[in-house]
């Protein structure tokens, strides 16, 4: 199959590894564009991007029609186009034309399930996160994960996987020392996807470095893994390690969550109210201060949430009338991040919005993607 045009490879350059392009981004009146190819069909003959997501140094965006471009750094072949050479344009990943959608680890690996439910990955292959029989460190192209039933949903962390599959069940594989996989206890790494004990009805998954949540149909929220700065929001008396699924205090049932780094946020009750936890260094919570939360504490004045997106440092929102704010920023930016949520400009009217460390990007009509670098993002 030859593949369609990038979903926006003719708008925005994507120069450099995610770290060093998010330095690099304009404001959104003046963005980094490159040169439209001659030969490049007009707009509407192209597939719309459906998803635009970024990790610490590669990016994914998928289209409309199931192809999946990636570009960024590709040191352990993670943007699966067969070879490990770093690419500044979206490039199609080898093999994948049918893509429903796509997970990034924060590290080194890609994963994207089809249509009927089959989960290929790639890249890195840290702790077996390529799952059963792969023994080389690394794969420039998707292997299909051996063993595992019909996905709805991926989400890696820094060196585990867990996916959510067509019953509502969920299945882990990958690093166990701090308890990721939520099979009762901390173990060496295991390749093979394994039910998580006891956690049914599942209708999302979110990951951190070391810990996952899970969202169920009744709009409770379980974590497990790593209790590094709280980030399973299970009280300041709670353990460092939990490595069962354990249920959250929440005042009201959930909707959305999105975990990276070691925090946690969630949507919650009728007004679609946002409430977050765990580690607060770069004011990522939007609380107004930079303290650790040990449980879910609700965000003043942050409702009626359409969509939620975090990094390690960052968090931002959506919410109903199209405008996007976010707090925290890079570790390395040249001005203090902002510990309360701000409006991000140019951002507004944007969908599927997704944070990597030190930027936010929106996915504006059917094909541009603006990125903005949070030091530079926010207005009044």
């Amino acid at each position: 199959m030859t593949p369609s045009q990038p979903p926006a490879a003719h708008l925005l350059h994507l120069a450099r590894p995610l770290s060093a392009l998010m330095l690099g981004l304009a404001t959104l009146c003046a963005c980094e564009r490159a040169p439209q190819p001659p030969a490049a069909p007009p707009e509407a003959a192209r597939a719309a991007t459906a998803s635009f997501l970024m990790s610490t140094h590669h990016a994914c965006a998928l289209a409309d029609d199931g192809q999946l471009w990636c570009a960024g750094a590709n040191d352990a072949g993670q943007l699966g186009d067969n070879t490990t050479q770093t690419r500044g344009e979206l490039r199609p990943v080898e093999g994948l034309n049918h893509v429903v959608g796509v997970a990034l680890s924060p590290l080194h690996a890609t994963c994207a399930w089809e249509e009927e439910g089959a989960l290929w990955c790639w890249g890195g292959n840290e702790s077996s996160l390529l799952g059963p029989g792969v023994e080389q460190d690394h794969s420039p192209l998707p292997l299909k994960i051996q063993g595992l039933p019909p996905v709805t949903q991926v989400t890696l962390g820094a060196y585990h996987a867990c996916a959510l599959t067509t019953d509502a069940q969920v299945y882990c594989w990958g690093e166990n020392r701090r308890g990721q996989l939520g099979r009762g206890q901390p173990s060496l790494p295991d390749p093979t996807p394994t039910a998580v004990p006891g956690l049914t009805d599942v209708r999302a998954l979110s990951a951190g470095l070391e810990h996952t949540c899970a969202l169920t149909n009744r709009g409770a929220i379980h974590c497990w893994g790593h209790n590094r700065h709280h980030a399973l929001g299970l009280g300041p008396q709670s353990p460092n390690l939990v490595s069962a699924p354990t249920e959250l205090p929440l005042s009201e049932p959930a909707h959305a969550l999105a975990a990276a780094g070691y925090h946690t946020c969630a949507a919650t009750g009728a007004q679609r109210a946002l409430v977050c936890w765990g580690d607060n260094s770069f004011g990522q919570l939007g609380l107004g201060d930079r303290l650790t939360r040990a449980e879910p504490s609700p965000v003043p004045g942050a409702f009626g949430l359409a969509e939620l997106a975090t990094s390690g440092a960052i968090t931002c929102f959506r919410d109903i009338e199209a405008r996007v704010y976010c707090a925290g920023g890079s570790p390395d930016a040249p001005v203090e991040p902002t510990a309360s949520f701000q409006l991000a400009a140019g951002l507004s009217s944007t969908r599927a919005i997704g944070a990597a460390m030190g930027g936010v990007c929106g996915i504006h009509g059917d094909h541009e993607i603006v990125c903005r670098k949070l030091d530079l993002a926010t207005e009044e």
